[in-house]
């Protein structure tokens, strides 16, 4: 069988950094001065705080509010930062990404990885997920699933599954059937959404040098992200002859 039918509709890879401490103004200072250059310009993104109140307060207090929001946001093009102060995590992600953006998340998760943030840092995440339309039924299932009341009318199902990748990390696969439609020639058109999270509990003897081996292999787990998503998509499919 080919994916002749395999219409792609959005994809994104990120990299996170879980234990990552920065105050906001810190991780601002960061942004501005060492992650953007000439090729990367960040802009802090605008976010909405609605004050239900009759008295409009000054814009000296709505910017003090900003600073001390719990999660900041930074984008270039279509790479963004997302900094939560709270749960402590850096997420840098691209969108609809070629090659260099790739190599642009790899580069700036690099230039966040400090000594002085090191001891702090326990986990890491490299991520990718990929949503399609399909004019055939993934079978992921049994047909006894049918036996369940009105599965034909369900309006989406999510499988999770965790597979051991090497010494401290776990590849979870997450497949998701998000709606179905029906097109012009009456064909039920299924939307689905394939997603990995390759996570790296960082050993005790943490370093620098295995840590960057890890973020080294993103385009390799890629490629085996992409691999293991058209297998997905051939699941109990009859083979053309």
């Amino acid at each position: 069988m080919t994916l002749e039918n395999y219409n792609k509709l959005k994809e994104s890879a990120s990299i996170v950094l879980v234990g990552y401490k920065s105050t906001g103004e810190e991780f601002n200072a960061l942004v501005k001065y060492k992650l953007s250059n000439n090729e990367l310009k960040f802009e802090e993104e605008e976010q909405n705080i609605i004050i239900k109140s009759d008295i409009q307060p000054p814009k000296e207090f709505i910017d003090n509010l900003k600073k001390q929001l719990p999660i900041r946001i930074y984008k270039s093009d279509n790479i963004k930062i997302n900094q939560s102060i709270s749960e402590q995590k850096i997420i840098i992600e691209a969108k609809e990404f070629e090659q260099s953006d790739l190599d642009t998340i790899i580069n700036i998760t690099k230039a966040l990885l400090e000594e002085q943030k090191l001891p702090f840092i326990f986990a890491i995440g490299i991520n990718f997920s990929i949503s399609y339309e399909l004019d055939y039924k993934l079978k992921l299932f049994n047909e006894q699933i049918n036996q369940i009341a009105n599965w034909e009318q369900n309006k989406g199902f999510q499988i999770i599954i965790p597979l051991e990748e090497g010494s401290n990390i776990l590849a979870t696969y997450r497949i998701e059937k998000i709606s179905e439609r029906t097109n012009e020639n009456n064909e039920k058109i299924r939307t689905y959404t394939t997603g990995v999270n390759f996570n790296y509990n960082l050993p005790k003897d943490k370093n620098l040098d295995n840590i960057t081996m890890f973020i080294d292999k993103l385009y390799e787990y890629y490629k085996q992200f992409i691999e293991a998503n058209e297998k997905i998509q051939q699941i109990g499919q009859v083979p053309n002859d």
